[in-house]
């Protein structure tokens, strides 16, 4: 988790690490636990596939627009004190006193436009956020002359403050408020038309932080957040895993699990690790890293006589089946 914390926007947007500086000091200061079995479970697929969207893609869209009392009723649904707001509060709250003219009479609008970006490819500096309130009041109306005063409430552009993409790497998914593949969310907003779109999920643990790549001493790159970590091969000198054991996540679906959820795999090796009766970890040899590639059978695939079949080592075992009749299969230690 040392890694988890490493950069931090303050409300400026500003690239503030200072406390989380002296927080990693202290914590690198303490070590970790003696006399026992370290070990480590990241919720990040074994295969070190990222996320289910790209580098730049939306991470959040809200838009929309309408009369002033529509975001009156919307501040009013959002805000414990929302019953007092009115034209005058507006005006307080933005700290715009532009707004009171909208206590006047004519028609008044609003419209939002906020936008926020997943991190960029590593090195890319791009836009991930923007946010825009505007606020138009139409005085009066006469013979087609309708003039009219436009205020922007807020309108900033921030660019990418980090060289890495935080976002999309392998990891331990966090769940945002859309759920079950929805990308937009159907819900009372959509009564003030206003309309919202969101990621299902994004990365919240990257898998080197669950496992403390480097225990914080080294500078981790694009490649490192993009490592298939398995106890066969591990990362070395600078870079090496300071447990006893630890695994990643494994599923047929080549999936990032949800944020401390155990499946059926990760569970039965977190459960054995914690009934050793020493500090030798259980599965010293835990790598699945043989099936992320595109794995082949090779051989004819016309058969008269005989054909020797061959499939990548890495499993302990293999078992061949065949369907038809006329068939037989015979193996041998070496294939």
């Amino acid at each position: 988790m040392d890694t988890l914390l490493a950069n931090y926007i303050d409300s400026s947007f500003a690239l503030t690490n200072t406390v989380g500086d002296t927080w990693r000091t202290e914590l690198h200061s303490l070590g970790y636990p003696l006399l026992c079995c370290n070990i480590a479970l990241s919720n990040g697929n074994h295969c070190a596939l990222p996320q289910n969207f790209n580098p730049s893609d939306n991470l959040f869209k809200f838009s929309g627009g309408g009369q002033t009392s529509t975001l009156t009723d919307l501040l009013i649904y959002l805000l414990p004190s929302g019953n007092i707001i009115s034209g005058v509060s507006l005006a307080v709250l933005f700290n715009e006193p532009a707004l009171l003219i909208g206590i006047l009479p004519g028609n008044s609008k609003f419209n939002l436009d906020f936008n926020g970006k997943a991190l960029p490819t590593p090195g890319a500096n791009e836009e991930i956020y923007k946010g825009r309130v505007s606020f138009t009041k139409t005085l009066f109306r006469l013979f087609g002359w309708a003039p009219k005063i436009t205020v922007s409430l807020t309108n900033r552009s921030i660019p990418n403050p980090v060289n890495l993409s935080y976002d999309t790497y392998p990891g331990g998914r966090f769940e945002s408020f859309l759920q079950n593949g929805n990308t937009s969310l159907n819900n009372v907003f959509v009564n003030f038309g206003i309309t919202m779109e969101a990621r299902e999920n994004f990365n919240f643990i990257p898998t080197p932080s669950a496992l403390d790549v480097g225990s914080g001493n080294a500078i981790l790159n694009n490649a490192d957040y993009s490592f298939k970590y398995n106890t066969v091969n591990p990362p070395v000198n600078s870079k090496s895993i300071p447990f006893d054991n630890y695994a990643t996540s494994f599923n047929t679906n080549g999936i990032n699990e949800n944020h401390i959820s155990f499946s059926s795999r990760n569970g039965n090796w977190l459960a054995q690790e914690l009934q050793a009766n020493s500090n030798t970890p259980v599965y010293p040899s835990y790598n699945c890293s043989f099936i992320c590639e595109n794995v082949e059978i090779l051989g004819n695939k016309t058969i008269c006589t005989s054909e020797t079949f061959t499939v990548p080592a890495g499993a302990p075992s293999y078992t061949w089946t065949i369907s038809g009749s006329g068939a037989s299969i015979t193996s041998s230690s070496s294939n």
